[in-house]
């Protein structure tokens, strides 16, 4: 399944949020609760891998997270808090590089399930099994890169507004009504550039950028790059 991104290339000449990990402290604390909660994270750390939960079940995608509801839905629900808490920032090796995963549940409008925005974990194949993220956040940090990641792996979904469902041919099967499409890119994105509020950062220090892989629409990808630009008010 295709993916798109928003990608925010972090400076290497300052570093208000004073290291990675004070970094990810604000982003647990100040960015991700109005938009994702975190159920997972790995991470590579120097070499040194972590993974949190260490279950195998819920690493392969076959455990639900703590209160998710799967129902027959494109995606998962999910009623409860993040399962991540600040005390992961303790349980980290320390080291000069990060290479960091979270995975999560991500607030958006999904109209065939309720009409209000929820919190939506994962796709799901229609039989509740095979669950899929629908997002999630990469974080580097090193000498020479620093980055920050938000990734829609299924189809690119909701961002690109394709169900992430495929059909017998192997493409995108369903999409959702262009009112939705354009809620959930505006509040996404907006959600996506405050990150740099709390880092920091001046919008403008950083390099806003949108990624899709090569069978993404172009159509798709310039409609979400321009938004991008208009809200960073940075070409």
């Amino acid at each position: 399944m295709q993916a798109l991104d928003l990608v925010a290339d972090l400076p290497l000449t300052t570093d208000p949020a004073g290291g990675p990990i004070e970094a990810l402290r604000r982003m647990l604390v100040g960015w991700m609760p109005e938009f994702f909660r975190p159920m997972e994270c790995h991470a590579v750390v120097s070499g040194e891998a972590f993974d949190w939960p260490a279950s195998p079940g819920l690493q392969a995608g076959e455990d639900p997270w703590p209160g998710e509801v799967a129902d027959g839905g494109p995606v998962t629900r999910t009623e409860g808090p993040a399962a991540l808490s600040m005390g992961i920032l303790e349980r980290l090796p320390s080291g000069d590089r990060y290479a960091i995963r979270l995975l999560g549940a991500l607030k958006f409008l999904e109209p065939d399930v309720a009409p209000q925005p929820g919190w939506y974990g994962r796709a799901t194949d229609g039989d509740s099994k095979g669950l899929l993220a629908v997002a999630y956040i990469q974080f580097h940090w090193n000498q020479s890169w620093r980055e920050l990641r938000l990734s829609f792996p299924a189809l690119g979904y909701p961002l690109s507004g394709q169900l992430p469902r495929v059909g017998p041919d192997g493409r995108g099967a369903g999409v959702q009504g262009p009112e939705t499409v354009a809620f959930n890119r505006q509040n996404l994105i907006e959600a996506f550039v405050r990150c740099a509020d709390v880092l920091g950062y001046a919008r403008g220090d950083i390099r806003w950028s949108v990624e899709a892989e090569s069978d993404t629409p172009e159509a798709t990808r310039e409609e979400i790059a321009t938004l991008l630009q208009q809200t960073t008010g940075r070409p």
